[in-house]
């Protein structure tokens, strides 16, 4: 991961990224450029194929508007507890956890398995997490 601002939120993310079970090239949307653009203009991969996941630190809200693929989103609270799930959206909508510190993206696995020929166009339910 770039560089955390502080030990605990590195934590919280390296928990939350653990609970999820998702591996990938890790890097924090810092900037209001970065923020807005996500996965608009990033590539989905990095390297040899790698996931490329995001982590927006005081977020509660994230759009995917302008995406050109579907995203897997978890809001997490400051401690790494995951509070939400939402797999495989779509473009054009917007999610929201009024309680969430941070939020983590990555191109929706299911995704990945579509281009493997796997999932075929059935993407996950959303999840919501006690």
């Amino acid at each position: 991961m770039t560089a955390c601002h502080e030990a605990a939120a590195c934590t919280a993310v390296s928990r939350a990224l653990h609970d999820l079970g998702w591996e990938g090239q890790v890097e924090e949307a810092k900037t209001f450029a970065r923020r807005l653009a996500g996965f608009v203009v990033l590539p989905a991969t990095v390297g040899a194929g790698r996931a490329r996941i995001l982590v927006f630190p005081r977020c509660r809200s994230v759009h995917t508007w302008f995406m050109r693929i579907p995203l897997d989103i978890a809001f997490v609270d400051a401690s790494g507890h995951i509070l939400a799930r939402h797999d495989g959206v779509m473009p054009w909508r917007v999610l929201s956890c009024s309680a969430a510190a941070f939020v983590i993206e990555r191109p929706s696995a299911l995704l990945a398995l579509s281009a493997r020929g796997g999932a075929g166009t059935i993407f996950g339910k959303n999840k919501k997490l006690a």
